[in-house]
């Protein structure tokens, strides 16, 4: 999109969204910027307010959550200062009645100097940057057609001139201020973040920051207190944090999300979240990011889509709002794209009709680590239960597992590692029990840099079990993948000798092997695999066995 021109963009009658939407809550990214600038959305029929959306810099990943009323063909514009491309996912629609949208946003608050401090009736202009620890009481009821009456409204929150490090807090004013945050800034930058707020009996919002910065607050609309209920103050669902602590302890300390996983929140139930909430008004933020990666928010019960609601850096504290939808058994999923620490606070909640579930839980795949690297065990990391990689043995690689007590591998072989599995080539299956403390899942070995082993998922048995007559390298569970009995190979001509194991559990322990056999002298090798055994391990060095 090029500077001072807007993209003119269809929503109503796209994706799902009703022809006849009145609005919509959206994800919009700026991407590869050429030069620091905003982002402003709104109804293309009408004026260009004095708003902003997204603010961004060069070559930066910048997103925001956006209410966006959408004008009478189901369109809106989006303004932008700078040249930079622009990514919008859109999370679902409104109709008339839920979410009742200003003409075009407002500026009720812009504390910095002339020229920049202009409002939309004068209040709150050119106050002055609010200090360290201080809050900036702003009245929004009754100001810029938003009605006196209104209990929640939907705020874009920017802070600019950024003296330190530090977060900005939104809540009700005249209530304790929560365990929560709405946007995070660093020295020097300008930050924004859409915030759906409660406002108190007088109609105000406290404003507290954490370093002394410059506020500016825009309203785009307020939202029907039949459909939607705000929180007294927000409250903490999730934190990651080593020594954090959440609304109700649940989902705290867990540690930081590893890339490629997916954490399903528990939400209904929480925090006065009842079990008929249909969406939920979330701000989400990735904190300690080792690499650059995104998140992204969808319902319980379904896929994970194209589509992320925060990107992250490496040393910057990223927040955005999303307005995310409720699956099955009141649960979100959230997906990592990098390591990150996630920290999720909910503001308030809509009602409808509560989703029906299932059964189908967030997707659990756990991709392999670097060495000596893995996964915690733990209800909201690596769920104790019996995982499989269906790495073909075609693929010629060499993946491990290793249950641990502790994370830190023991070079000595002590007491904290104890259960080594070790697919050379095929099926890896492993057992994690709760007394776990760690699994270590890696590739050991490969042909080819470029082959990996496939993701630990969930293990579930075939149904009706497809026992096999003929079964070559990997792990097979007895009277599930092959049957009771005898069966004969040989050693590859060009391996060695062809081992086989016959295991009471795949828990990796000495203990769980029933039997070891290997070839003879001449590679000649028969197993007999009894009713008794639940599982048996082959080497790649043997012929398929028949």
């Amino acid at each position: 999109v090029r500077a001072g021109t807007a993209l003119e963009l269809q929503v109503a009658g796209r994706a799902d969204v009703d022809a006849a939407a009145a609005a919509v809550t959206a994800n919009v990214t700026a991407v590869a910027a050429a030069a620091p600038g905003f982002l402003t959305v709104y109804p293309c029929d009408q004026e260009r307010p004095l708003a902003s959306n997204v603010n961004y810099g060069p070559n930066s990943v910048n997103s925001n959550g956006v209410f966006a009323a959408l004008d009478g063909a189901g369109k809106i514009c989006i303004f932008s200062r700078a040249d930079v491309h622009v990514v919008v996912d859109v999370d679902g629609w409104l109709p008339d009645g839920v979410f009742a949208p200003l003409p075009k946003p407002a500026r009720l608050a812009d504390t910095r100097p002339a020229p920049d401090g202009r409002t939309i009736d004068g209040t709150a202009s050119s106050t002055g940057a609010v200090a360290a620890r201080q809050e900036l009481v702003l009245q929004v009821g009754g100001r810029a057609d938003i009605s006196p009456t209104a209990k929640s409204v939907v705020l874009n929150v920017t802070a600019t001139a950024t003296q330190a490090a530090g977060y900005v807090t939104v809540y009700p004013c005249g209530t304790t201020r929560p365990t929560a945050s709405n946007l995070n800034y660093s020295a020097g930058t300008t930050v924004a973040n859409s915030v759906v707020a409660s406002l108190d009996a007088s109609g105000r919002v406290c404003l507290f920051t954490l370093a002394t910065t410059h506020l500016v607050v825009d309203v785009s609309g307020s939202l029907g207190d039949v459909y939607y209920t705000g929180l007294a103050a927000p409250q903490r669902l999730v934190d990651s944090r080593a020594g954090s602590s959440t609304v109700d302890g649940d989902v705290q300390g867990d540690g930081f999300r590893r890339a490629g996983t997916t954490l399903q929140v528990p939400v209904s139930g929480r925090a006065t979240i009842p079990a008929e909430a249909t969406a939920v008004a979330l701000n989400v933020t990735a904190v300690n990011a080792e690499q650059a990666g995104y998140l992204t928010l969808h319902p319980r019960n379904s896929a994970r889509p194209k589509a992320s609601n925060v990107n992250f850096v490496p040393g910057v504290t990223v927040a955005n709002s999303v307005i995310a939808a409720v699956g099955g058994n009141g649960m979100v999923c959230l997906f990592a794209s990098a390591d990150v620490d996630v920290v999720v606070d909910v503001a308030g909640y809509f009602v409808g009709d509560a989703p029906v579930d299932s059964g189908t839980a967030c997707p659990l795949e756990f991709p392999i680590r670097s060495l000596w690297d893995g996964y915690p065990v733990g209800t909201y990391q690596l769920p104790p239960g019996r995982y499989v990689s269906e790495t073909p043995a075609s693929s010629k690689v060499w993946c491990e597992a290793n249950r641990r007590s502790a994370r830190e591998f023991d070079h000595t072989g002590g007491n904290t590692l104890y259960g080594n599995l070790v697919a050379v080539e095929g099926r890896l299956i492993v057992d994690v029990r709760s007394t776990e403390r760690w699994l270590d899942f890696s590739l050991i070995w490969g042909v080819d840099s470029v082959k990996r082993c496939e993701p630990l998922i969930p293990y579930v048995p075939p149904t009706p079990a497809p026992l096999a007559t003929s079964f070559g390298p990997g792990y097979h569970e007895v009277g599930v993948h092959i049957a009771p009995g005898t069966y004969t190979s040989r050693r590859k001509p060009d391996g060695g000798h062809c081992v086989v194991l016959l295991l009471s559990s795949f828990d990796g322990s000495t203990g769980a092997r029933i039997a070891r056999y290997e070839s003879d002298a001449a590679g000649n090798i028969t197993v007999t695999v009894p009713g008794s055994a639940k599982g048996i391990s082959v080497a790649n060095t043997c012929e398929p066995f028949g």
